[in-house]
């Protein structure tokens, strides 16, 4: 997301990619008065950021690293390998998640800073009417095309498979903006992607489209160290 100020006044705030879109849920561009939001948030002390272990001139106060199942690859930095730090800077966060398979179960631990994490698969929602549902033995056995331009789409597609849909997929680069001729697929009954890509097609996106909500479940021993960080506690 990308802001531009002038002394107290925000100017816009334009999401530049599709996380920054899900989370303002606006148009493109959004003027606000940056004093004005203050102002009228006047108990707000509690920020959460995205991405922001490398923005170092940021104060934090609690760290926390998520690592996907394809762990850190070849080890190496960009461009040479897939990481934007060197390993060793697990050891500094405060806590390091483990991103698993929706099917291994997440069993709360002791140890608060190394814990798991997964993704669990809401209803499907379609692009045109937001209060349609559908259930996904609706598509088995017909033509159904899948779209993912996150920075993993196997784990997308491996849970379309999970849910018995045999779905043509066409993966595409992180980040991918979407356009209509990527979901041009005559044949298909549904044309399925993730929430995060379906805020790049939900302008030309037609009925057939549907994206699937997840929800994240966290080990409640990382729930309890970031309450107690909040509420000020030093946690052992």
């Amino acid at each position: 997301m990308r802001a531009y100020r002038r002394g107290e006044r925000l100017l816009a705030f334009t999401p530049s990619n599709d996380e920054g879109i899900s989370v303002s849920g606006g148009p493109p561009t959004v003027p606000f008065d940056f004093a004005a939001l203050r102002a009228a948030n006047p108990d707000v002390n509690l920020l959460i950021l995205d991405d922001g272990l490398q923005h170092y001139r940021l104060r934090r106060d609690l760290e926390i690293a998520v690592v996907d199942g394809r762990g850190v690859g070849n080890g190496f930095l960009l461009p040479a390998g897939p990481l934007r730090e060197p390993v060793t800077r697990l050891q500094e966060v405060d806590a390091v998640v483990r991103l698993v398979a929706p099917d291994v179960a997440i069993v709360s631990g002791t140890d608060a800073r190394h814990t798991r994490m997964r993704h669990l698969a809401l209803p499907w929602r379609n692009l045109r009417e937001s209060g349609r549902s559908a259930d996904p033995a609706t598509w088995r056995g017909l033509e159904v095309h899948a779209v993912c331009g996150t920075a993993n789409p196997a784990r997308f597609f491996a849970m379309l498979r999970a849910q018995g849909i045999a779905a043509k997929e066409h993966p595409f680069p992180d980040h991918h903006r979407f356009v209509p001729g990527d979901l041009a697929f005559p044949g298909a009954v549904a044309i399925l992607m993730t929430q995060k890509d379906a805020v790049k097609c939900e302008g030309f996106a037609d009925a057939r489209s549907w994206y699937l909500p997840v929800r994240a479940e966290l080990d409640p021993a990382l729930t309890a160290l970031v309450e107690d960080t909040i509420r000020g506690f030093k946690v052992a």
